[in-house]
């Protein structure tokens, strides 16, 4: 199965994206990369009045874009020219609002040493308090992200990882109803009976808690299938 990877950057991506995608058939397999320039003034639908990001038109660009496509991993970069709204946050909102909640995440970055310096020598001539030290740091270590590389380093990173990763049982499930997408359930749990088979992949991208009710009928069915198969 081929790998899909979005890469987030306010900076176009294409040289980087044809790189990733000559290694990886080097390696002998295919990785599908896309990318969603977010804090780009090519994408001025994903800024407010300020010309800062807004994370709700980003979300909802998110969805509109990319509905469907199942992705294996997502890189973010950490510095999106802006003040408000860096890697490190998009990656919260997006944890926050349930997107993509399950998909992997790489953020990248060319500045980790400098933001990092930055914050340690605004604190030591005490322009910081010790408590915006301590969220700011606390916010980096809780964000659940699978590496964190320097930017040079992020494509031959994403190969890497994508070469050695193991598809998750959410993303088979979702691949397999999209290709049967205008299929629909006749017996399934109430909450899902009647609904296309694409639906059902939407619900597991979109929803975490009622993919994961989903996921869970499933197994009992089938586990329930199996065992009548067996007694016979």
């Amino acid at each position: 199965m081929d790998k899909n990877c979005l890469i987030i950057d306010n900076d176009d991506q294409s040289d980087e994206i044809e790189g990733i995608i000559r290694k990886a058939k080097n390696k002998g397999f295919n990785i599908n990369c896309y990318q969603f320039n977010v804090g780009s003034t090519s994408r001025e639908d994903l800024l407010n009045d300020e010309k800062a990001i807004d994370i709700n038109k980003v979300i909802d660009s998110f969805h509109k874009e990319f509905h469907g496509i199942s992705f294996h991993l997502i890189a973010f970069d950490w510095d999106l020219s802006d003040e408000a709204t860096n890697g490190v946050e998009l990656i919260r909102q997006f944890q926050a609002k349930d997107v993509r909640k399950n998909t992997p995440k790489l953020l990248y970055s060319g500045v980790l040493k400098e933001q990092i310096a930055s914050m340690l020598q605004d604190f030591k001539a005490d322009r910081r308090q010790e408590k915006q030290v301590v969220n700011w740091l606390n916010s980096l270590i809780r964000t659940p992200i699978v590496d964190f590389v320097d930017r040079p380093e992020y494509a031959d990173t994403i190969v890497s990882i994508l070469e050695k990763s193991n598809d998750p049982l959410e993303f088979h499930i979702e691949s397999e109803l999209r290709k049967l997408k205008d299929f629909e359930f006749k017996s399934v749990f109430p909450e899902f009976a009647g609904k296309k088979y694409g639906d059902i992949a939407d619900i597991i991208e979109a929803d975490y808690q009622t993919g994961n009710r989903f996921k869970k009928e499933m197994i009992n069915q089938l586990i329930s299938y199996l065992t009548a198969i067996n007694l016979d």
